[in-house]
């Protein structure tokens, strides 16, 4: 891994997410109690100061509706855009 290259994944991440819950018409807070997840933590995974660890990473999908392999497509694409 080089450096930077987690920077760039939690930024990846929390861009998916934000995405996602805005398209889905969610706030933060409703998103909260769909997965029990504090709005604060919530915020920092979408502007990409914490990353997310696995199980979160699948509890937001599924409260999205979303799939984990959807995720991985979106950080894929998000990648080849910023080439």
């Amino acid at each position: 891994m080089k450096p930077g290259d987690l920077d760039n994944l939690r930024h990846l991440i929390g861009t998916c997410i934000k995405s996602v819950r805005q398209k889905k018409g969610l706030s933060l807070e409703q998103l909260e109690s769909l997965t029990g997840i504090e709005e604060a933590n919530l915020r920092k995974i979408e502007s990409g100061t914490r990353l997310p660890t696995m199980p979160t990473i699948m509890i937001l999908s599924n409260a999205l509706g979303v799939s984990h392999r959807e995720l991985q497509e979106f950080e894929f694409n998000m990648e080849e855009k910023s080439e």
